[in-house]
């Protein structure tokens, strides 16, 4: 009888590679799996920050909008004219910070183009330059809100936003009265350079708990940095809301300084009022942090959920 050698089977004599190939294939489709939803998570990220924030800021607003809407006439003429006694009590205009009213847009357009050229502290301003500026003015007093610009050292305001007065005045002192302040400023634009890539990196680099232990026994060497990988993503929804915080403090500090101009030229209504407006508007700047910094801790509960169904089918 002759014996059969299972061993010279093909079969059974490269199961192995099989087995191995079929693990390959899964990896694969994982890992592709993966790349996919991490893309989607990002797109579905930026869009979601970039539009719901907006909308909550304008029903803000709307609000602070209709608080000076119920002023009287006198009440808005006597209130103008305690910010003018506390404007120059300040003595800001000594560093150059001027007020630009706005009653009527249409009117007030191209006086808004010849302010920003008279008052400019560059002395290498290019044309663009002078034209984003005045973009820049125009869309927030086409949205009635107020603004103080650092390019031309002005406070201004729209008719329906006065009470927003003493909080644009509280960015003037601190851009040209404080130190600490004033270091705020130039860096309250840092969450813009950093919003994208930490949102980007922390749902890239987000692996499975279970699987991220495995490489590291693996591989001794790569522990460290499987380590670090590991804790930037868990902690990326709080270094993303940190990267606000040079906005927010300023923001914070503004009102505080422009309520102490208020509390001593106005009577205890109004200044509730004024105070009730700078809580408002600090409220759609604390909004688009925290809601940022969620999307982005929901975006990786999302994909670590994936991760984790996906290792349990193997």
């Amino acid at each position: 009888m002759q014996q059969i050698n299972f061993n010279n089977n093909l079969r059974y004599k490269y199961s192995f590679k099989k087995q191995q190939s079929d693990e390959e294939k899964v990896k694969k489709r994982q890992n592709i799996l993966s790349s996919l939803l991490s893309s989607a998570l990002v797109i579905a990220d930026y869009y979601i920050v970039a539009n719901i924030p907006p909308k909550i800021s304008k029903s803000i607003i709307k609000k602070m909008i209709n608080i000076n809407k119920s002023l009287s006439s006198s009440q808005v003429k006597s209130f103008e004219k305690a910010f003018d006694k506390a404007f120059k009590k300040s003595k800001l205009d000594e560093f150059g910070v001027s007020i630009f009213k706005c009653n009527d847009l249409t009117v007030d357009m191209y006086n808004i183009k010849e302010h920003i050229k008279k008052n400019i502290t560059s002395k290498w301003l290019k044309k663009d330059s002078l034209e984003a500026y005045y973009n820049t003015i125009l869309e927030h007093m086409k949205s009635d809100n107020s603004c103080y610009t650092f390019f031309d050292k002005t406070i201004y305001t729209s008719k329906n936003t006065r009470l927003s007065l003493f909080h644009e005045m509280g960015h003037a002192y601190n851009h040209n009265k404080t130190i600490f302040a004033r270091a705020l400023q130039k860096s309250r634009m840092l969450y813009q350079f950093l919003i994208v890539p930490i949102s980007f990196t922390s749902i890239c680099l987000a692996t499975n708990e279970k699987n991220s232990q495995q490489k590291e026994n693996k591989s001794k060497l790569n522990s460290l940095l499987l380590k670090l990988q590991n804790s930037f993503v868990k902690l990326s929804p709080l270094i993303l809301f940190s990267s606000f915080l040079p906005m927010l403090i300023e923001e914070g500090l503004a009102s505080i300084q422009g309520q102490k101009f208020a509390k001593n030229v106005l009577d205890k209504n109004i200044y509730s009022k004024v105070k009730h407006t700078n809580f408002l508007g600090f409220l759609t700047y604390l909004f688009l942090a925290s809601f940022s910094s969620i999307v982005l801790w929901i975006s990786l509960k999302i994909k670590n959920r994936f991760l984790d169904k996906q290792l349990n089918k193997t």
